[in-house]
């Protein structure tokens, strides 16, 4: 997204000059800022429950031989893929080469998102092949067996996913909202491998076990499905949001009284964070080392911000020249 502006702003849609007064944009003091401590801490401790769940929940499975509890028990297994996938490209990331790699590894996290979208997709498309074909075989009937104790240890993975989901989704990195929204779906899958086995023993009809796994499996791959479109998007260099190019130009506008015009502001996803592009006209008699110390002020504040990956400030004497760069923008 593009904004090019010539000429004096209208100060009143960009904010107050009053520091007592809130601005109606976020800028870098209003940006959640989650410790890297933190989503570690929330990282490994998604893993280990989502080992001990899926334990008991091969137990479940195994004892009830329901084919929802069967595909919750994959769904178990598929959380610990991703919370080891999340695990090593969190490592890697920390590991800086500035040689092999000069602006980061920040996009191998949304990457490794993707791998394990088409994974979950994958697997579940094949939970519903599954389902379907006992559904259309009277020759395999299904055999419940539904004791107190696999309905409580179900009732169990459903209290912890839910206040692991009600932690996670507090916290601003990409790799713990994956696993919030993974904790959801466990939730959803819980309550539902609970209830459906119960209602297909004690009415008697077995065709609502396989039929529930069928729509839990649609439900899990659309939401995945979902989830790998934003980050191919995000990973493809799709433009930032209005609010986004707001929040840079307000900045720039009121980095320093030099700066007479702001030509043109720029941003656009590289994986889960933006990179910026500002054009601005200083002065023609302004003197080089001012000039300097201005733009490098800017991209430094600029890159201070959470949303941003990397800034690029261009400085120019007028605006009467085509944007650059043209050609990449078609």
């Amino acid at each position: 997204m593009i904004l090019a502006h010539h000429g004096p702003f209208d100060t009143d849609s960009l904010g107050t000059d009053d520091p007592t007064e809130e601005t109606p944009l976020k800028l870098i003091s209003n940006q959640r800022k989650t410790s890297e401590h933190l989503i570690r801490l929330a990282i490994n401790i998604s893993f280990v429950f989502n080992l001990v769940l899926f334990i008991v929940k091969v137990y479940t499975a195994i004892a009830s031989g329901s084919l929802v509890v069967i595909a919750s028990t994959i769904d178990s297994f598929m959380d610990l893929l991703s919370g080891a996938i999340i695990f090593y490209t969190a490592t890697v990331i920390r590991h800086v080469n500035y040689y092999h790699y000069p602006i980061g590894k920040s996009r191998m996290e949304p990457l490794g998102i993707i791998v394990f979208s088409a994974v979950m997709i994958t697997c579940f498309f094949q939970v519903m092949v599954t389902s379907f074909e006992n559904l259309l075989n009277p020759e395999a009937p299904e055999t419940l067996v539904l004791s107190p104790l696999t309905i409580m240890l179900l009732f169990s993975n459903i209290v912890v996913k839910f206040f692991l989901w009600l932690w996670c989704r507090t916290m601003t990195s990409n790799s713990v909202q994956a696993l919030a929204q993974d904790h959801m779906n466990d939730v959803v899958f819980n309550v539902f491998s609970t209830i459906l086995p119960v209602v297909a023993k004690s009415l008697n009809c077995y065709w609502v076990d396989p039929c529930g796994a069928i729509c839990l499996s649609i439900y899990i791959i659309i939401d995945w499905i979902r989830t790998c479109t934003e980050n191919i998007r995000r990973m493809s260099g799709a433009s930032a949001s209005a609010e986004d190019i707001q929040q840079f130009t307000y900045l720039t506008y009121r980095f320093s009284d030099k700066i007479i015009e702001i030509d043109t502001v720029r941003a656009y996803y590289v994986g889960d964070r933006l990179f910026t592009e500002i054009d601005i006209v200083l002065p023609p008699d302004c003197p080089l080392s001012e000039a300097h110390d201005i733009g490098e002020g800017l991209q430094n504040a600029l890159e201070k911000m959470d949303i941003v990956e990397r800034a690029f400030v261009h400085l120019d004497y007028n605006s009467d020249h085509k944007i650059e760069h043209r050609q990449a923008l078609l």
